[in-house]
């Protein structure tokens, strides 16, 4: 799995974009003891959601053991985190590029605003 920075993990987090953007937008700012303990908090998080899914995907996993569609195996749980890590770089690269958007789009806006052409429709 790709190696995420603590900024990357705060785009793909499901927290209040409010929250993401004031995050993001003053993370060099913050006073290092408390970015220390946000570090903390924000990667936590994301380990809990991590966890969260490799939890469904084992269950999933036996469940189709349960019913005859796959044979337990010891190479199940290395299976189910497979799927787990895939998931979420898809989710890492989705949510990425929607705040890549994002961006974007505020600049653009930014941009337009300022030369009076009006805004951007979606």
């Amino acid at each position: 799995m790709k190696k995420l920075t603590t900024l990357e993990v705060i785009k793909i987090l499901p927290l209040e974009q409010n929250l993401k953007n004031k995050l993001l937008a003053n993370w060099d700012n913050i006073d290092p003891g408390r970015k220390y303990g946000l570090v903390n908090i924000l990667w936590d998080y994301y380990d809990a959601l991590y966890e969260m899914r490799l939890k469904t995907n084992i269950q999933q996993a036996l469940e189709r053991v349960k019913i005859g569609k796959e044979k337990l195996s010891q190479e199940l749980y290395k299976q189910a985190r497979n799927k787990t890590e895939q998931e979420m770089e898809i989710t890492v690269s989705q949510n990425l590029t929607n705040q890549e958007i994002q961006t974007i789009r505020s600049k653009l806006q930014t941009i337009i605003t300022q030369s009076s052409l009006g805004p951007i429709e979606k």
